[in-house]
């Protein structure tokens, strides 16, 4: 079985080998429009190899970037918080300075 796949192997690199050497020999003889369509794919190449090293670092950013989230949900989270507390306070204060101005009103009145 091992033998098998090794001469399968060595088939393949000889067929590899032999279609090199053939487009190597017909290389100077390409046609303009032979020469466009290598142009082009080795135009979409380039630009697949520039997309995956733009996608690499975009994904090695990633921790960064949703630190950055976490964080700004957090103090933004935080930042409601103290506004309700500060709410509940001025409630609170002006209840208990409206009371004192009706007390101040009803013992001020009875002098």
């Amino acid at each position: 079985m091992l033998g098998m796949s090794a001469m399968g192997q060595e088939s393949a690199k000889g067929a590899e080998s032999g279609g090199q050497q053939r487009a190597d020999a017909h290389a100077g003889q390409m046609d303009p429009q032979m020469q466009a369509m290598d142009k082009m794919a080795n135009t979409v190449t380039r630009a697949a190899e520039t997309c995956e090293m733009m996608m690499k670092k975009e994904m090695a950013a990633m921790p960064y970037t949703m630190a950055a989230a976490i964080t700004f949900g957090a103090m933004l989270f935080t930042a409601l918080a103290l506004l309700i507390v500060l709410e509940v306070q001025w409630i609170t204060y002006w209840s208990r300075l409206l009371k004192e101005q009706k007390r101040g009103e009803k013992s001020g009145g009875a002098r």
